[in-house]
């Protein structure tokens, strides 16, 4: 996760470290600071599928599941389907 830091003290904006550095914490069942990686990600680059997946994914694993289909169907709007 380091060097995600590091990449992110660069450059904080990058959509991709973003959401790498959050499956990583989803990984550690961080979800809550995976999910305000997600959601960033989201904003910086909103049609890329990825990270609304992802933010699916973390938002189910909190128990979020309404939350979590909206962030799925966003995903597949974006032609991403996991």
């Amino acid at each position: 996760m380091k060097r995600h830091d590091q990449a992110l003290a660069i450059d904080p904006d990058n959509a991709m470290t973003l959401v790498n550095k959050g499956a990583d914490l989803v990984s550690l069942d961080r979800n809550f600071e995976a999910l305000q990686l997600y959601e960033k990600a989201t904003q910086i680059d909103p049609d890329w599928g990825i990270p609304w997946y992802n933010k699916g994914l973390a938002l189910q694993r909190m128990g979020k599941d309404q939350q979590a289909e909206e962030a799925f169907a966003r995903a597949r709007e974006l032609g991403y389907n996991g």
